[in-house]
This record gives structure tokens, C-alpha cells and sequence, in this order.
């Protein structure tokens, strides 16, 4: 957990993921190999204690370092806490395996001043080259549902070599879907072998060109 001066809370409320992706601590750490690592989930009275204990806190920000928050088998419970005692909420996620249903459901729980940021890098032939074990399908699913929510909504990007050709296309189905964001971004933490051969620079600016040409500012 950390506390910022800005009136947020960032929690990791689990270790659960179903991806393996190459740069990941859990991926990367021998006692995952192993079959060691423990999965768990934080414990949903810890959840309201802090936010019924931090009054000047605005926003929880729910974005795992070493899971992916929508395992948590009560995050719909948690959910309804922090608006309880006037939190907003951040979700950031890779949207893998939940079906339809539960992104519904999830829909239906938030408000127009939270937000869900989906981290996936790529599209359907592209995103599960770094990502393992996404489901394009799912994704797909996950986004198009929560494009439609009342939700601040952000698709995060990061460049790799082997999506750095699909960030048009990407641009593109982000808008049909109605996320309202979409962010290319660069990463330290790039397997061998997989680091663009492509600017970041150079592709934001043909994305400004392609923006421009079609009377988009966002």
C-alpha cells in the first residue's frame, strides 16, 4: 500500500494473475518456477478500515505490481465500500478471463468519476506476444463493455517491437470502442530481442497527423 500527498491510496489487493509476462518479478523470480509464490488477496475488513480511517483521502488506485486486482474474488465488495465512504475508484488491468457478465456487473457498480485504465499492449495477433496467456477474446469483451459505461475510461500501450506497427490500428479500435484515451507509453522492462526499432517520438507524432486529419483531439 502507498499513500500519496494527493489524496490517493494505491493498493495491491492481489498477487493473482493469469498472465506470464516475460518482465515480470512473478514471471522472472525462481520461486515462481518453482511453484512457490504465494496467491492471495487482501483481506476486504483491511479495505474499510482504511477508507473509513483516511477522510482526506479522494481516490483509491487499485493497479497490481504483482497481480491483477479483478481476481480478487470480492472486488465487487470493495467496490461498494469505497463509495460507501466516498472514494472514487482507479482499476487498472490486462482484462483477461472475465466473461461478459462480470464486466456488466462491474459497469453497473461504477460512476462517471472513476476510471478503468486497460493495459494491453497490441491487438489480436500481437497483444499475447509479450502478454502470455491473454485471450483476445475476453479483451475484447472487457473493453467493449466498460467503453460503453458512464466510466472514465484509458487504453495504456506500451511499445514493443512487436506491436509498434499495430499502434494505428490500435488508436483506431479504441475509438470504436469508446475509450476515451489512449496512451502509448515506453518501458524499461522490455525482453531481449523485443525493443522497437520504432521512436516513441515518431509514432506519436504520425498519431497527431492521423488525429488531425480526422478532426480528433483526444
Amino acid at each position: 500500500m502507498h499513500i500519496s500527498k494527493n489524496h490517493i491510496i494505491e493498493v495491491e489487493l492481489t498477487s493473482k494473475c493469469t498472465l506470464l509476462c516475460p518482465a515480470c518479478p512473478r514471471t522472472k523470480d525462481k520461486e515462481e518456477i518453482y511453484n512457490k509464490w504465494s496467491f492471495g488477496e487482501l483481506d476486504v475488513g483491511v479495505i474499510e478500515k482504511l477508507a473509513s480511517q483516511t477522510p482526506t483521502v479522494e481516490k483509491f488506485i487499485f493497479c497490481g505490481a504483482y497481480g491483477d486486482s479483478i481476481y480478487h474474488s470480492r472486488l465487487f465488495d470493495i467496490i461498494d465500500i469505497c463509495h460507501r465512504y466516498n472514494k472514487l475508484i482507479s482499476l487498472e488491468t490486462a482484462g483477461n478471463l472475465r466473461n461478459r457478465e462480470w464486466w456488466d456487473k462491474l459497469s453497473s457498480l461504477l460512476g462517471p468519476k472513476d476510471d478503468v485504465t486497460f493495459s494491453v499492449d497490441g491487438l489480436e495477433h500481437s497483444n499475447h506476444i509479450y502478454r502470455i496467456n491473454s485471450r483476445w477474446d475476453s479483451i475484447l469483451n472487457a473493453m467493449t463493455v466498460i467503453g460503453k459505461s458512464s466510466c472514465r475510461t484509458k487504453w495504456k500501450w506500451i511499445l514493443f517491437k512487436s506491436n509498434q506497427d499495430d499502434v494505428l490500428e490500435g488508436y483506431k479500435l479504441s475509438k470504436k470502442l469508446g475509450i476515451k484515451t489512449f496512451q502509448l507509453v515506453e518501458s524499461g522492462r522490455i525482453p531481449p530481442g523485443n525493443e522497437p526499432t520504432k521512436s516513441l517520438k515518431k509514432i506519436l507524432a504520425e498519431l497527431r497527423e492521423y488525429k488531425e486529419l480526422q478532426g480528433l483531439d483526444n
